[in-house]
């Protein structure tokens, strides 16, 4: 799924910023900079996953012992 192919499909697909930055010359200039490619700083800038807060982390961790307990 790291490939340059894959991770290229990825954007067209799914309109998403790659995995990885080496797609190469499979995305166009227009395409890099939209989803930022190579662009280490503007990921400091996001947050992909919401920060959970301790009980909310706990009450999860909780639910999937109880699930897969007896497995």
């Amino acid at each position: 799924m790291l490939n340059p192919e894959n991770q290229a499909d990825v954007v067209k697909s799914q309109g998403v910023s790659p995995a990885v930055v080496s797609v190469g010359d499979l995305l166009n200039a227009k395409e890099k900079a939209m989803f930022h490619v190579g662009d280490n700083e503007y990921f400091k800038t996001v947050a992909l996953w919401r920060v959970m807060s301790p009980e909310t982390e706990k009450a999860f961790n909780e639910m999937w012992e109880t699930a897969t307990k007896g497995r």
